[in-house]
């Protein structure tokens, strides 16, 4: 509600209103610099407003991030982010730890096999860049958060790879948020039920897609 965004004078976010709706994938679309990373930031947690509000279920977030972010939202960036010389079910452990929802190894594994990777022991810099932005969206599934937030998550990726990690993202959706920036327009009306377009700050254009069942399936 009414978020603002200042770096030193620069207003990089202007009087954003907005709700994003669970059930559903919303892409935040814009040219470089519009302000979606910044948006995407201050959604997750990571940065605070100059002013305004970003509110969860009628409470502000800022009354407490560390709690927040910890169990509420999943990060997929566009680097991955996963810690090297441990294994993939490594990764996801020290996630669910942080959420306060521990969880056994052996249903992390389990979790981590229905995901199509055969191998959760497996060493992280062991891994191509599809596997590795596989393991990400694994690590925010399984420590249950209701926020996935991904920026670029497909900037890496060859577009074999980027159609896979995205349709694991809208597998999803439902009774989840799930928030992708992305400067690919195309994949945006391929995959989203609503993209939101920023230019200089501020929201330009809302839009609400009706995809087609059987296409998405």
């Amino acid at each position: 509600r009414d978020l603002c965004k200042k770096y030193g004078e620069k207003e990089i976010l202007q009087n954003i209103n907005l709700t994003i709706n669970s059930g559903e994938v919303t892409f935040l679309v814009g040219a470089s610099g519009a302000g979606k990373s910044t948006l995407l930031n201050l959604i997750g947690g990571l940065d605070m407003p100059t002013s305004g509000h970003v509110i969860l279920n009628g409470l502000d977030i800022k009354d407490d991030l560390n709690s927040y972010r910890a169990r509420n939202i999943g990060f997929v960036f566009q680097d991955f982010n996963l810690i090297s010389g441990l294994s993939i079910a490594q990764n996801v452990e020290i996630a669910t730890a942080f959420s306060g929802i521990p969880k056994s190894s052996e249903s992390i594994c389990e979790e981590i096999a229905t995901l199509g990777i055969s191998d959760p022991n497996q060493k992280i810099e062991t891994l191509s860049g599809g596997e590795k932005q596989r393991a990400a969206v694994i690590r925010s599934i399984c420590k249950d958060a209701n926020i996935i937030i991904a920026d670029e998550p497909t900037g890496n990726l060859d577009s074999s790879n980027a159609e896979l990690v995205l349709s694991l993202l809208c597998s999803l959706k439902t009774d989840k948020h799930i928030i992708i920036v992305s400067h690919d327009i195309e994949k945006a009306r391929k995959y989203a039920d609503r993209i939101i377009t920023l230019r200089d700050g501020k929201i330009v254009e809302d839009e609400k897609l009706q995809q087609i069942q059987s296409a998405v399936e």
